[in-house]
This record gives structure tokens, C-alpha cells and sequence, in this order.
């Protein structure tokens, strides 16, 4: 079918408008809020009253160019519902506008003499309102370079308009003064002088723009001329000359001006400041490799992270929304634009169409290359927008205008065609080679998003300052963590919603138990049981999972612990300082644990840095990580009189060895306490209560006794009751330094070990003796 049917046209913007009805549905019904299906409706319409249009007025026009424009504008609809809800009614308002324009020019059927004959007239018009906002200009935001001008509370950023009208003229003078095939003869000094007003002109909006310090658009511009002169005259030189001056002149920009600086220093090395001057760039590519190769789904990312990104990132919401393919698919969107521009100037024997659509093509690539690439890092980041699709009235005003005079020209170069009666307008090389440098610099886009979503986005997600991962930790629900009878010791408890995901909270509801249960903290990390049973707290993910963005839920764990038996050696412990465990000695179970002074794991962020600097150290866990000197509880221990006991070197006693939690059900040891080896301390041997606990044990059952803190699921009593092979209590004084002593009690029952050790300077045995009966 021939691209420029109606009925082809009508199907391909059904498609168009479907995808984004299918888009606005999501968002409504993720936000219960219908205003997404009303710019889509409003689109719709537009659309629809555009294709009848047509029929009417450029029954003979390329049937593609309307289609693909309606994707973009679904795009970029769903794009400023997505990120910026507020200015969606105004964008729709500003799309009125700007079909009333593309109306009245495809209804033109002079074949746009018009804009050919007044071209001085409608470049002195953009001038004027360029110069007016030197001292009119305003900025929405209230701040930074006042380059709109409000009229009727409506804003206009006339080097839009100005960029427009530049290649209209330029498409006039150069169709007027050159001929290509005689400049080959020409010399570049007489070329020159032809094309002299042209490059006055160019000149002063360069000027203009530059003093604005809009140097986004003054690129634009640059680029654009360069590209034209090599059309127009199929000379290298001139525009290369151009292109030159131009990077000569940012070079020279970065020493003069702050703001040309920052913007290149950040461009060569993004890491410079990421939360500072390069923050944007940064954030920007970490949600473009966010996306991965389906992404993440319409509102599932979080792109709102970039500042700006419903004017100058909206690629970063359709990266990392739709993910790789939906990027390509809005490259190959405006690729295909481009080409059917480029077909438009091939059909036709007008130089001035050629030059005109050649130019519109080209300024359309450029802008995309510039955005596009500045997102990617791939160029200098500068302040343009995405065609069609950012937000901006001006914008979009203007390239509404671009389509409707690509439409016209189709039409009037197919009529031109077909009254030819076949006849071809010859296919020149200077064309090829500009159409090829174009599609060369889209495929550089395609290669570059390809390459940072595939071959960088794992290094970049995974970065420190990616607030996803935050996010993503906060919206897992953990398993509760419950005692040994079933009750709750930790809860998650939804705290928060984000974009429809709940955002879940720790609750630790026996702080008591800190010393066992440990903590989990997004900022300072997990410790206790957290951290060692962290891969079943947290739960897993497949991919189906992940597809479909089901929430992360951990199974619950059923720890040792006695919570009235914790409850009690905390009581006990309070206003002492040092450390209490209690073993059942023929499971080897950990009943309770308790290191004072000790800290409330829901307050930890607040009071993270008050307890670091605390000389008590309440962060250390004393059970399983505070060393003090035994004395002669080792020769009690081992039924060696107190009075001959002395440290063997040869460590007859096996205190050496290595010992962990080794849990059938985990792949790591308890954390932070692996391994629990003593040291040498100042020619002393140095223990910890957990140490002495689990040789008490030993000594009980009469074997070799792992602790635990986790029970199996189907818990099976391996060991009978039966009478401790020594049973008593053992208290005694051990010095730590020249004046802190530890005061130690054990005791071994028919069922527990129960062992405590008290920091002290002036110890009171008889006190700690009145805290070890209050624990049995």
C-alpha cells in the first residue's frame, strides 16, 4: 500500500493513538486520576480532525508523517502525565494552538510562496520578539535566564520560533543566490561573498542567543547553517569552518564564562560533583540503565529523581519506563521522520524545497542528537527539548509547524510528480552523503543508549548515590522474627506509599533482645540475626516477580529465645555493664542474651552517632565480642584447683579453636562473630562469656556443644534429660587494667548454663550473686 493513502494513514495513527490510550489507562488507574484520559482523548480528537483535514487539503501527502508525529505526541502526553500531571491541561492547551497553525499551513495551496517571498519579513518578526526578551523576558520558574516572554499568561521562548524561521530563510536565500551545479567552478572567495547576508544574519542570532546565554539553541543554530551551506553548495570547507569556530569558541567559552565551564567539566567527568554541579547527568544515566532491556513500567521508575526531566530528560522516562526497546523505538520514531523529510526533498525539483526540507530534517536530528546524546553523557548537556515530545509551548508550536510544512511539501511535490508524469528529480551525491551523515549520527544515539542500558547499567544501578536502591530496600517486607513460644520479637509495618508500592518499617518490639535479634538500619546496615538469616528475612525475587513488580515478602523466623527468660536478665542487668547468656546446655539453644548498657534498635539512626561516641560502647555486643581475662574460672571449669592453675601455652584446653553458629538453614556464620579464637592480651588469656558458656555446656553434657539461635522447623530432641556431670555456681574476680576488674558468675544447672560477667571497679560478688538468682 502506497504510503500516501488515507486509509494507511488512518491505520497507522489508530496504532499510534491506541498505544497511548493503553498508557494513559495505566496511569489512571495507578493514580486514580483521569486526567491522563483526557489529554489522550483531547490528542484523539486533535488526530482525528487533523487526518479529515488533510484529506480534504493534501489529499497527495506522505501518509506517514501525520502517524508518526501522533506517536510522538502520545510519548510525550503520557511523559508530562507521568512526571509533571500539573502542566498536562496547559501542554493540551498549547497543542490547540499549535494545530490551529499546522492547519493554515497545510491548507496553503500556493506551494508556500508565501514564506519564500516575505522571508526577510518573517525573520525580522522572530528578531524582534528575540530582542524583546532582553528586556521583557521572564523565566516560569522565577529563576535562571529569563528567555520566555509571557503573553495572556501564555509563554513564548522565541528562539523557537527564531530557529524556524532562520531555516525558512536560509532554504530562500541560498535556493536564490546559489546553484549548485555552477559553484563548482566558483571560487570560495566569490561563494563567500554570495552568501554574505546569510551569514550576517546567522551571526546576529548567534550573538543574540549567546548573550541570553541560551546556548543550547545557539548550537542548534550552528549546526543547522553548517549542515544547509554543505546542501546548498556541496562545499566541505565553509561548514567545517563553521563547526571548527564553533568548538574553538566553547573552548574559549569554558575560560571566559562559569556557566560554559561547568557545563563541559561535567560532560568530561560526571563524577566530579554527583551531588553537586553533576547531579542531573548522573541521576540521568543511572534511570536510563534502570530500564534494562523491557523496563521498569509506566510509573514502576522512579525518572522524577532527575531534576527537569519533563523538559530536558524526557528520553530518561521513556528509557527507563519502557526500557531499551521503547528507547530505540522513539529513536527509529524520529529516524523515520527524518527520512520521509528526506524523501520529500528528493521528489522535488524545487532547490528552495530541497534545502527547506533538507533543513528541517536536519535541525530535527540535531536537536534529538543533542538532548538524546546530552542525557547519555555522550555530549555536553545544554537546555533544548525532545521534539514533540517535552514540555513547552513553544516547542511544540514550532514543530507542529515543521510537520505541517513537511505535509505541504509532500503534497505539492507528489501533485508535481504525477503531472511530470514520472519524471525523477535527480538523486545528487551532496544528498546521499547528508542524508548518510544524519542516519550515521541516529545510529551513534541507537549504539550509545544500547551500550550504556546493556554493557553499564549493572555498574550504575549499583552506584551509592542511586536513591533507587533506597528505595527498593524500604519496599521489601521482612519476615517477623518470633520466639522460641511464637510471639513477635521484630515486625515490618507498612510506613509509607510510593508510586502505589508500600515502604515498610522495622518495629522491634522486645528491645530487650537487641543483643540477639541484632538490627536492621537502610544507613548503618544489619547486625544479630538480621543480618545472619538476611537472605529469609528478606525473601527472594524471580523473575516473574520483578515483571510484574509483585512486592517482596520474606518468610518469618523462629528464633531460641525465651522471651520472659530475656526479659528477666535484661531486668536484671540494668545499670550494670557487661554481658549475660543464658544456655540450655543439652540443645546447645540459646534461651537469652543480654550486653549493657545496650541500646533501642528502633531509635538506631537517630541515636546512631551518640552511641559511637558513647566511651561505654553500647554498639558492642559484650556477649560474643568483649574479652576479659578469666582468672581462675578456666581451672574451676576444668576441675583444676584454683590455687595450681596456670595458662598452658600449648592450650591443653582447646580455648583456641575456631568455633561459629553453623546453621543447616544459612550460608553464613552469625555475624560479626564467626569466629570466636581469644587473643593474647598483655600476656593473659582473654575469653568471652559466649566461650565460657559453650565450654560449661560442654562440660555438662559431656560432649562438644554447638550453640544455636535459630530452631529447625521441625524441632527433634536429640539429647534425653539427664544430670549435669557438674552442677554449682562459680564466682570470682579477674583484673582487666590497673584499676577495672570483672566480676564472673556460672552457674550450671540440670537444664541451663548461665553465665555473667560484670564490669566493675570495685566488685560486690555478693550483689552479683543476688542478680544470678533472680534469672533461673
Amino acid at each position: 500500500m502506497r504510503p500516501t493513502s488515507s486509509s494507511f494513514e488512518r491505520r497507522l495513527a489508530a496504532l499510534a493513538l491506541l498505544f497511548g490510550w493503553f498508557g494513559a489507562a495505566s496511569l489512571s488507574l495507578q493514580t486514580r486520576d483521569t486526567l491522563p484520559l483526557v489529554a489522550l482523548a483531547c490528542l484523539s480528537a486533535v488526530v482525528v480532525a487533523l487526518h479529515v483535514w488533510l484529506n480534504r487539503f493534501a489529499p497527495s501527502r506522505d501518509g506517514l508523517i501525520l502517524p508518526l508525529v501522533t506517536l510522538l505526541l502520545c510519548c510525550g502526553t503520557l511523559v508530562i502525565a507521568r512526571v509533571a500531571p500539573n502542566f498536562t491541561l496547559r501542554q493540551v492547551s498549547s497543542l490547540a494552538f499549535a494545530t490551529l497553525a499546522f492547519a493554515a499551513i497545510t491548507a496553503s495551496r500556493d506551494k508556500l510562496r508565501w514564506l519564500k517571498r516575505f522571508k526577510y519579513t518573517w525573520l525580522l518578526a522572530a528578531f524582534v520578539l528575540l530582542v524583546a526578551t532582553l528586556w521583557l523576558g521572564v523565566n516560569p520558574s522565577g529563576g535562571g535566564a529569563r528567555l520566555w516572554l509571557s503573553i495572556g499568561g501564555l509563554f513564548l521562548q522565541p528562539s523557537e520560533t527564531l530557529r524556524l524561521m532562520m531555516i525558512a530563510f536560509w532554504a530562500a536565500f541560498l535556493s536564490e543566490r546559489m546553484l549548485r551545479r555552477d559553484q563548482r567552478a566558483t571560487s570560495l572567495r566569490s561563494m563567500l561573498t554570495e552568501l554574505l547576508p546569510a551569514i550576517v544574519m546567522w551571526l546576529a542570532a548567534v550573538g543574540l542567543l549567546a548573550t541570553q546565554q541560551d546556548l543550547g539553541a545557539a548550537s542548534l543554530l550552528l549546526l543547522t547553517f553548517a549542515f544547509m551551506l554543505y546542501l546548498a553548495t556541496g562545499r566541505k570547507r565553509v561548514p567545517l569552518a563553521l563547526i571548527v569556530a564553533f568548538f574553538t569558541a566553547g573552548v574559549a567559552g569554558s575560560t571566559l564564562s562559569p556557566r560554559v565551564a561547568t557545563r563541559i567539566s561535567i560532560w568530561l567527568n560526571p563524577d566530579i560533583d554527583p551531588q553537586g554541579r553533576s547531579f542531573q547527568i548522573v541521576q540521568s544515566m543511572i534511570a536510563i540503565a534502570n530500564g534494562g532491556v523491557l523496563g521498569q513500567g509506566l510509573y514502576q521508575g522512579r525518572p522524577d529523581y532527575v531534576p527537569a526531566v519533563h523538559t530536558d530528560f524526557p528520553f530518561v522516562v521513556i528509557a527507563e519506563e519502557f526500557g531499551l526497546i521503547g528507547a530505540l523505538a522513539l529513536l527509529a520514531a524520529f529516524a523515520l521522520l527524518c527520512e520521509r523529510a528526506w524523501r520529500v526533498a528528493l521528489r522535488s525539483n524545487s532547490l528552495y524545497v530541497r534545502l527547506l526540507s533538507g533543513g528541517i530534517a536536519a535541525s530535527l536530528v540535531i536537536q534529538v542528537a543533542v538532548i538524546v546524546g546530552g542525557n547519555l553523557a555522550l555530549f555536553p548537556l545544554t537546555g533544548v527539548t525532545l521534539p514533540f515530545v517535552s514540555y513547552g509551548g513553544s516547542s511544540l508550536l514550532a514543530w507542529m509547524v515543521a510537520a505541517g510544512l513537511l505535509i505541504r511539501l509532500s503534497s505539492d511535490a507528489e501533485s508535481a510528480q504525477s503531472q511530470a508524469a514520472g519524471a525523477t528529480a535527480p538523486d545528487l551525491p551532496v544528498q546521499r552523503n547528508a542524508a548518510r551523515l544524519l542516519a550515521g549520527l541516529m545510529g551513534v544515539l541507537a549504539l550509545a543508549t544500547a551500550s550504556l542500558m546493556l554493557l553499564r547499567a549493572q555498574a550504575l544501578v549499583a552506584r551509592t548515590d542511586n536513591p533507587r536502591r533506597v528505595e527498593d530496600e524500604r519496599a521489601i517486607a521482612r519476615g517477623p522474627i518470633l520466639a522460641r513460644d511464637g510471639m513477635p520479637l521484630v515486625l515490618s509495618a507498612p510506613v509509607a506509599d510510593i508510586n502505589g508500592r508500600a515502604m515498610y518499617s522495622r518495629t522491634y518490639l522486645l528491645p530487650a533482645a537487641v543483643g540477639a535479634v541484632g538490627y536492621y538500619s537502610q544507613r548503618y546496615g544489619a547486625g544479630g540475626i538480621e543480618a545472619f538469616a538476611d537472605a529469609t528475612l528478606r525473601g527472594t525475587v524471580g523473575f516473574g516477580d520483578a515483571l510484574l513488580h509483585r512486592r517482596q515478602t520474606g518468610a518469618p523466623l523462629t528464633i531460641t529465645l525465651d522471651a520472659a527468660l530475656q526479659t528477666a536478665l535484661s531486668n536484671a542487668l540494668v545499670g550494670e555493664k557487661g554481658a549475660a547468656i543464658v544456655l540450655d546446655w543439652r540443645s546447645g539453644e540459646v534461651l537469652a542474651l543480654s550486653s549493657t548498657p545496650g541500646f533501642d534498635p528502633n531509635f538506631l539512626d537517630r541515636d546512631w552517632d551518640a552511641l559511637r561516641a558513647n566511651r561505654d560502647a553500647p554498639l558492642v555486643n559484650r556477649v560474643t565480642q568483649g574479652l576479659y581475662q578469666p582468672g581462675a574460672l578456666l581451672a574451676w571449669l576444668y576441675d583444676t584447683p584454683p590455687g595450681s592453675f596456670t595458662w598452658d601455652p600449648s592450650d591443653r584446653f582447646g580455648l583456641s579453636r575456631n568455633l561459629s553458629f553453623e546453621l543447616s538453614n544459612e550460608v553464613v556464620p552469625y555475624p560479626a562473630t564467626g569466629a570466636y579464637s581469644e587473643t593474647i592480651g598483655q600476656g593473659a588469656l582473654r575469653v568471652t562469656p559466649l566461650r565460657i558458656a559453650i565450654s560449661a555446656a560442654g562440660i555438662a553434657r559431656g560432649q562438644a556443644v554447638t550453640p544455636t539461635l535459630i530452631l529447625p522447623a521441625a524441632q527433634v530432641a536429640t539429647v534425653s534429660t539427664q544430670t549435669a556431670r557438674r552442677t554449682g555456681v562459680f564466682e570470682t574476680v579477674a583484673q582487666m587494667g590497673p584499676n577495672q576488674t570483672v566480676a564472673w558468675h556460672v552457674r550450671i544447672t540440670d537444664q541451663y548454663v548461665i553465665v555473667i560477667a560484670i564490669e566493675q571497679r570495685e566488685p560486690t560478688l555478693t550483689r552479683l550473686h543476688g542478680i544470678a538468682m533472680r534469672v533461673p
